[in-house]
Protein backbone atom coordinates (compact mmCIF):
# COMPACT_ATOMS: atom_id res chain seq x y z
CA UNK A 1 0.00 0.00 0.00
CA UNK A 2 1.58 3.68 -0.68
CA UNK A 3 2.52 5.70 1.65
CA UNK A 4 -0.42 8.71 2.17
CA UNK A 5 0.06 11.91 4.15
CA UNK A 6 -2.66 11.85 7.16
CA UNK A 7 -5.89 12.87 6.75
CA UNK A 8 -6.28 16.21 8.66
CA UNK A 9 -8.69 15.53 11.99
CA UNK A 10 -9.92 18.84 14.40
CA UNK A 11 -11.00 17.85 17.93
CA UNK A 12 -13.52 20.03 20.38
CA UNK A 13 -11.81 21.72 22.80
CA UNK A 14 -14.22 21.19 26.04
CA UNK A 15 -15.59 24.64 27.03
CA UNK A 16 -18.98 23.57 28.50
CA UNK A 17 -18.59 22.22 32.02
CA UNK A 18 -22.11 20.16 33.53
CA UNK A 19 -20.47 18.62 36.77
CA UNK A 20 -18.76 21.99 38.58
CA UNK A 21 -16.86 24.70 37.49
CA UNK A 22 -14.66 26.08 34.82
CA UNK A 23 -11.89 23.64 34.75
CA UNK A 24 -8.52 25.52 32.88
CA UNK A 25 -6.41 22.75 33.93
CA UNK A 26 -8.32 20.35 31.89
CA UNK A 27 -8.10 22.54 29.31
CA UNK A 28 -4.67 23.03 29.45
CA UNK A 29 -4.01 19.22 29.30
CA UNK A 30 -6.69 18.89 26.82
CA UNK A 31 -5.23 21.74 24.06
CA UNK A 32 -1.38 20.22 24.42
CA UNK A 33 -2.42 16.49 24.68
CA UNK A 34 -4.16 17.24 21.02
CA UNK A 35 -1.07 18.92 19.71
CA UNK A 36 1.34 16.67 20.92
CA UNK A 37 -0.92 13.17 19.09
CA UNK A 38 -0.98 15.56 16.00
CA UNK A 39 -4.49 16.77 15.64
CA UNK A 40 -4.54 19.21 12.90
CA UNK A 41 -7.09 21.25 14.57
CA UNK A 42 -8.59 22.42 17.56
CA UNK A 43 -12.38 24.00 17.75
CA UNK A 44 -14.64 25.63 20.25
CA UNK A 45 -17.79 27.65 19.35
CA UNK A 46 -20.14 30.31 20.91
CA UNK A 47 -23.53 29.71 22.92
CA UNK A 48 -25.05 32.50 25.00
CA UNK A 49 -27.87 30.35 26.78
CA UNK A 50 -27.80 27.24 28.75
CA UNK A 51 -27.84 25.89 32.22
CA UNK A 52 -23.96 24.83 32.37
CA UNK A 53 -20.94 27.49 32.72
CA UNK A 54 -19.48 27.88 28.95
CA UNK A 55 -15.97 29.33 28.05
CA UNK A 56 -16.19 32.64 25.51
CA UNK A 57 -15.01 31.15 22.26
CA UNK A 58 -12.29 34.52 21.65
CA UNK A 59 -11.01 34.64 24.92
CA UNK A 60 -10.51 30.52 25.13
CA UNK A 61 -8.75 30.56 21.86
CA UNK A 62 -6.69 33.19 22.71
CA UNK A 63 -5.49 31.04 26.10
CA UNK A 64 -5.12 27.95 23.14
CA UNK A 65 -2.97 30.27 21.04
CA UNK A 66 -0.54 30.87 24.00
CA UNK A 67 -0.79 26.85 24.99
CA UNK A 68 0.35 25.96 21.35
CA UNK A 69 2.64 26.49 18.35
CA UNK A 70 1.51 23.91 15.13
CA UNK A 71 -2.16 23.64 15.60
CA UNK A 72 -4.22 25.16 13.36
CA UNK A 73 -7.45 27.07 15.61
CA UNK A 74 -10.92 27.49 14.89
CA UNK A 75 -14.45 28.48 15.30
CA UNK A 76 -17.40 26.10 14.20
CA UNK A 77 -19.79 28.65 15.73
CA UNK A 78 -20.08 31.92 15.91
CA UNK A 79 -23.45 34.32 16.63
CA UNK A 80 -21.88 37.01 14.01
CA UNK A 81 -25.25 39.02 14.18
CA UNK A 82 -24.94 39.88 17.88
CA UNK A 83 -21.70 41.27 17.48
CA UNK A 84 -20.27 44.63 16.11
CA UNK A 85 -18.46 43.48 12.79
CA UNK A 86 -15.87 45.94 13.10
CA UNK A 87 -14.86 44.55 16.71
CA UNK A 88 -15.59 40.59 15.59
CA UNK A 89 -12.77 41.84 12.54
CA UNK A 90 -10.64 42.79 14.99
CA UNK A 91 -10.57 40.26 17.25
CA UNK A 92 -10.19 37.56 14.58
CA UNK A 93 -7.32 39.32 13.50
CA UNK A 94 -5.96 39.84 17.17
CA UNK A 95 -6.41 36.30 17.37
CA UNK A 96 -4.48 35.35 14.08
CA UNK A 97 -1.50 37.34 15.19
CA UNK A 98 -1.67 35.60 18.66
CA UNK A 99 -1.50 32.17 17.26
CA UNK A 100 1.29 33.12 14.35
CA UNK A 101 -2.02 32.87 11.89
CA UNK A 102 -2.96 29.16 13.45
Amino acid sequence: MPDRPPVPVGIAVPQVFLDGPVDMELVREFVTQAESLGYHSLWVQERILGDSPILEPFGLLGFMAALTKNIKLGTSMIMASTRNPVHLAKQFSSLDQMSRGG
